[in-house]
């Protein structure tokens, strides 16, 4: 009868009744949807933080650069290409900088040169470059392109042919050559560009006996032999030490066709191709992180060399290292040569069986210094003992973006450009590649805070509601609770008859607001990380490379909303207006009856 008579008192004023519920299922929905929010992004950041990765790569930035100038013999002029001058190389060293946690140092890494006779690089032996002993056909400088015999062939499939035509391309005022003196030349075949020339092709000097060596700090080792782009061949030519040279380097040229490039890492994603998702596992499994950290004999081989090869996921394969390029990465401009500075090839520095865990796959088909080669073999770096390639660097130079690389924990780019700057470091550019994360974080950071704002408003509301008709409905009610208790009702009937009919449409409101903020709370979170990645999808900052583009997941667009904060939040409405209507209700009924007639 009690709740019966509350609900009749309560529908006798509408508008207020209309009122408190609209005003009370908005609070909830706003402190719902706050709450929602809040836990979907914290949810999502943890998951952002297990899934993405933040690394630098570091580029010493030369002093000076000069211009390197190349004779074109057609054009009868020259051509400059520009030559980075550094004074000295900065070590990575000098990157440990206080108060930064690095999960992976800044290490400049190289690739190795891994020989083996049993590796198949390609299914063709139709290269366009040789090595030969050729005769000029008369007294001639090869300032254009002039004809040439064919004699003995050391390197190259030159076919039926018995001539070729020879030019000294990129020498302005080449050495007269005699006719029936035989020279020893490395060549490469390019479309000749003169017009007086008979043939299509034109072949010019390629390689010579030369070294590229260098120290440990990447200092270029002398090299102890003159430097000549052809020689002349008489008896007993290849007794001598320069023919023994040019043997070496026609050694060196032939496992040319059976080297691969071994690329140390300490962790997969530490690859840029990795770590931009532009390389992917194509078969088998990744290498482990304790394989890594303790230097296991296993590897990722490109899919190009499993095909080419023959190989599968369990097979050892054997990997011959002779030498060291620090200067590029492995699909860079790589200058370097496997001849010492004595002019004497290289033996090889260590020798070990590597299981083949997986097979990746690029979509990027070595485009840019960043990218794998074809054949590219992925090794734990501390499966080479640390110092045995300091005799064998076959290239050195400064740190490059493509060969320094290091990792920081997420979210601390801004500390570690702090720390960068104030440790006054000169001629180094730092880049960061994160995926988007610092875009995203800030997406879901911005979103927390609107969060926060729905809760706090949608609390300060739901109070304000919940006292002002509390006092309004129950408070104001003080003589009809006296007429009850006087009519025979305890205090105790008529708390619930003050109550009953508030918290029925506060509890129905509640639940309405609570129902509705789960389908607001998807919509505003999917809404805004779609915003987000429209409106970030190139560059998002002045230290971050411009190719980073913000890639938003999937999963984050489409963020499942958990029902257990609507509920509970719904639950929690309930009983604070509970608790805020009893007391209204007890300090109600708290007067005597005849005490409280009397006066009114």
């Amino acid at each position: 009868m009690f709740v019966k008579n509350s609900l009749k008192q309560l529908l006798r004023t509408p508008v207020k009744t209309a009122l408190l519920a609209l005003l009370l299922c908005l609070s909830v929905l706003f402190a719902c949807v706050g709450m929602t929010l809040l836990s979907v992004s914290g949810a999502s950041l943890e998951q952002l933080n297990a899934q993405f990765t933040t690394i630098g790569t570091v580029e010493q930035i030369p002093n000076t650069v000069d211009l390197f100038p190349q004779w074109d013999a057609a054009l009868e002029q020259y051509h400059y290409f520009d030559s980075p001058q550094y004074d000295e190389v900065i070590p990575a060293s000098i990157l440990q900088l206080p108060g930064i946690d690095y999960l992976y140092p800044p290490t400049r890494l190289p690739f190795y040169f891994a020989y083996h006779p049993s590796f198949v690089l390609s299914s063709s032996e139709m290269m366009p470059f040789y090595i030969l002993e050729a005769r000029p056909m008369e007294d001639c400088i090869p300032d254009h392109p002039v004809e040439m015999e064919i004699g003995n062939v050391l390197f190259g499939n030159v076919g039926a042919n018995k001539t070729f035509y020879f030019c000294d391309h990129y020498q302005e005022s080449p050495e007269m050559m005699v006719a029936g003196t035989t020279y020893l030349l490395g060549l490469m075949e390019i479309p000749s560009a003169h017009a007086e020339c008979d043939s299509y092709w034109e072949l010019v000097p390629w390689t010579y006996p030369t070294s590229s060596q260098c120290d440990a700090d990447g200092v270029p080792v002398p090299v102890n032999f003159p430097i000549k782009k052809y020689a002349v061949v008489t008896e007993g030519f290849y007794d001598t030490a320069e023919g023994q040279r040019w043997l070496a380097m026609v050694e060196s040229t032939m496992w040319s066709r059976h080297t691969v490039s071994a690329v140390p890492a300490d962790a997969t994603h530490l690859i840029m191709e990795f770590h931009q998702n532009t390389a992917t596992l194509y078969r088998g499994r990744d290498i482990t992180q304790e394989e890594y950290d303790t230097g296991a004999k296993v590897c990722l081989v490109s899919h190009y060399l499993m095909l080419q090869n023959g190989w599968s996921i369990g097979d050892m394969i054997p990997l011959r290292l002779v030498g060291a390029y620090y200067r590029d990465s492995a699909n860079g401009n790589v200058y370097g040569t496997l001849l010492d500075a004595n002019g004497k090839l290289f033996e090889p520095f260590y020798e070990e069986e590597y299981t083949i865990v997986g097979a990746y796959d690029s979509t990027t088909k070595a485009e840019t210094a960043y990218d794998l080669s074809l054949t590219s073999i992925i090794i734990p770096n501390k499966s080479v003992p640390a110092g045995l390639d300091r005799n064998h660097i076959s290239g050195g130079g400064p740190m490059q973006g493509s060969n320094t690389v290091f990792e920081i924990p997420n979210g601390t780019i801004d500390q570690f450009m702090a720390a960068f700057s104030a440790a006054g470091v000169e001629n180094l550019k730092v880049q960061f590649y994160d995926n988007g994360y610092s875009e995203l974080k800030a997406g879901l950071d911005n979103l927390s805070a609107v969060a926060w704002v729905l809760f706090a408003s949608g609390l300060a509301v739901f109070l304000a509601v919940a006292f002002f008709f509390a006092y309004s409905l129950i408070s104001r009610n003080a003589r009809r609770f006296a007429l009850e208790r006087a009519l025979g009702a305890s205090r105790r009937q008529c708390v619930l008859s003050a109550v009953s009919a508030f918290l029925l449409v506060g509890a129905v409101s509640a639940a309405l607001g609570a129902a509705g903020s789960y389908w607001v709370s998807r919509g505003l979170f999917a809404a805004a990380m779609g915003e987000r990645a429209e409106r970030f999808d190139t560059a998002y900052s002045v230290w971050v490379n411009a190719t980073d583009a913000v890639v938003v997941p999937e999963w984050l667009t489409q963020a499942s909303v958990s029902p257990w904060p609507l509920v509970l939040g719904g639950l929690a409405a309930v009983l604070l207006l509970a608790a805020i209507a009893v007391a209204f209700a007890k300090k109600a009924t708290s007067r005597e009856p005849m005490a409280l007639l009397q006066n009114e």
